[in-house]
């Protein structure tokens, strides 16, 4: 049982896009179904504490598990308020036993909920057209078809130079757009909606993505965008130009509800203005029995902005074949995966991802892969396919059957043998997924871990490579360079950063340099240095009227200059 050889098609290939998590339903809808969900959670985890409770009888053993309980309630109240800085929880019933807590941390907040006062869609049809008036404004992809909304916010309630902790842009979706996201993107050039057109401000328009609203399988949903990097640019003194949204994936054609739709569906801007560090943030919970008995318990949580993430294509992908050992197959239109049961016929996948557009010390909350099964006819009952991390560099190859291309089943790529034959990776196997025999379709796996420790450094990013767990395993799955880029491998991610972080990854190349004294240091150098070394990138140091002092890559150069009064640091990107 072999599989067979792909075929390369000709168009073009690869592309990362990045979108922040799924779209939003209305706001009270969403706020109630959450409520009902956690106070389902309290009252199973009260159940489950009462039946404790009468098992082992102890005063202690109940004060304690409704101060634990009270630090649940904070946890997530935490989540939700979008770092709106310090609360209280109230005195809360707990059967017949009650809690409170407290969060302090977060500072002084103030939040704003501004409107947009300029909106319009331009149209690469009708360049002079103007639609400032339209009550919707479409998003369009067909190729020589381009349409694109506009909008901007009024931001003059805001104080100059603010302390941004988070920043949110909401929109209502009319029109779905399952085809695939939408980007979010800066404008560089004033403009009206009384006049604007395609022909005086598509040229004006920042190719880097802000955020990205995945693709809406339903009309009548909010989805939101977190924004707060750029917001806390235009406070700071750039142009307030507004954002631009652009369709990622021809096909798409959406309609969102403009300033002059219905006023409960109008785009919004909700900012939380902040005075101190809005992270991390410290809970004190107390548990108190009927009988006055109380239990407080502390802990510290970070407070995190609205969630953003990233679409991915891979950046590299093949498969390795044994039976044709010394071939390569990176652009082969199909990945397989195979275990025949018979020596010499077996088949791995590997895929790489780039993940830089994740911003540096945010937190990755869900990865999850995603492979498009189109043959797996010959599957037996109990097959499943594992995911594993990859632990050699290789190259992907232009092959689709031909030798000294790239990676194959012997080498990592050209004259450079794998340690082990069919792949060097991790035996630990990550995620699986079933394969039952005559389904084809999607399959995922959750590879939130791996994600996170290639984010973090904890290993590097050399891939993942997919492996069949059992015999008699043999499935076909649709690569990134298959015509329909629908079916195209993805990973989905979703992240979040800290409050009062500006949440954003590092773009092109060039040199940062910040001057600073290290005795007498400003807090806003100090955000901006966490940031810069956030990001990771090649740092150099040097003292005022010292010969500046190389060193290696991360934060050496940072440690030395701690200790120095004051100093110039520099990151460079390459």
């Amino acid at each position: 049982m072999s599989a067979p050889q792909g075929t390369a098609p000709s168009y073009p290939k690869k592309r990362n896009v990045p979108f922040p998590e799924r779209g939003f339903v209305l706001i009270a809808v969403m706020v109630a179904l959450v409520l009902v969900a956690a106070i389902g959670l309290m009252l199973s985890t009260e159940g489950a504490v009462e039946a404790e409770l009468t098992g082992r009888g102890t005063e202690a053993l109940q004060v304690d598990h409704i101060a634990r309980a009270a630090i649940q309630h904070a946890v997530w109240q935490n989540d939700g308020l979008a770092c709106s800085g310090d609360f209280n929880v109230p005195s809360t019933p707990f059967g017949a036993h009650s809690y409170v807590a407290t969060v302090t941390g977060g500072g002084a907040t103030t939040t704003y909920s501004l409107s947009a006062d300029q909106d319009s869609w331009i149209d690469s049809g009708g360049p002079g057209s103007n639609n400032g008036g339209d009550s919707d404004l479409h998003i369009k992809g067909d190729a020589g078809d381009l349409e694109q909304p506009l909008y901007r916010f009024d931001l003059s309630s805001l104080p100059a130079g603010a302390q941004i902790n988070s920043a949110s842009a909401s929109f209502y979706v009319f029109g779905e757009h399952p085809e695939g996201p939408v980007t979010v993107h800066r404008i560089t050039a004033g403009w009206n909606e009384g006049d604007v057109t395609w022909d005086s401000i598509s040229g004006s328009v920042d190719s880097q993505i802000l955020a990205t609203i995945p693709a809406q399988p339903d009309k009548d949903v909010w989805v939101q965008v977190n924004v707060t990097a750029q917001v806390q640019s235009w406070v700071n003194g750039e142009p307030n130009n507004g954002i631009l949204l652009a369709s990622s994936v021809a096909g798409v054609h959406a309609q969102y509800v403009s300033r002059e739709g219905a006023g409960t569906k109008q785009p919004r801007l909700d900012v939380v203005v902040g005075t101190a560090p809005a992270s991390p943030l410290a809970i004190q919970a107390t548990g108190t029995l009927d009988n006055g008995i109380t239990r407080t318990l502390n802990r510290t949580v970070s407070g995190y902005q609205a969630r953003s993430g990233a679409y991915l294509e891979p950046v590299g992908d093949a498969y390795l074949k044994e039976d044709d050992a010394s071939l390569n197959f990176g652009a082969s239109s199909g990945l397989w995966v195979q275990d025949s049961g018979a020596v010499g016929e077996a088949d791995n996948s590997v895929l790489r991802f780039e993940i830089n557009r994740i911003p540096g010390g945010s937190e990755v909350t869900s990865a999850t892969l995603e492979m498009y099964a189109y043959n797996d006819s010959s599957n037996a009952s109990g097959s499943s396919i594992g995911v594993h991390r990859v632990t050699r560099d290789w190259v992907e190859g232009t092959g689709t059957g031909t030798s000294g291309a790239g990676v194959t089943w012997n080498d990592s790529e050209p004259g450079i043998s794998w340690s082990n034959a069919g792949g060097d990776y991790d035996v630990t196997v990550l995620a699986t997924a079933d394969a039952p025999a005559g389904t084809t379709g999607w399959r995922q796996w959750d590879v939130t871990n791996l994600v996170n420790g290639w984010s973090t450094g904890a290993y590097s990013n050399q891939g993942m490579i997919l492996v069949a767990e059992n015999a008699s395993t043999l499935v076909g799955f649709r690569s990134s360079d298959y015509s329909d880029e629908t079916l195209r491998p993805k990973l989905t991610l979703t992240y979040a950063c800290q409050c009062g972080s500006a949440c954003l990854a590092p773009q092109g190349t060039g040199s940062v340099l910040l001057v600073r004294n290290q005795n007498d240091p400003d807090p806003t150098d100090t955000a901006k240095q966490a940031l810069f070394e956030a990001w990771a990138i090649r740092s150099t140091c040097s003292m005022i009227g010292t010969i500046k002092r190389p060193t290696t890559p991360r934060w050496p150069a940072t440690m030395w200059c701690l200790s120095a009064a004051p100093a110039r640091l520099r990151w460079t990107r390459n």
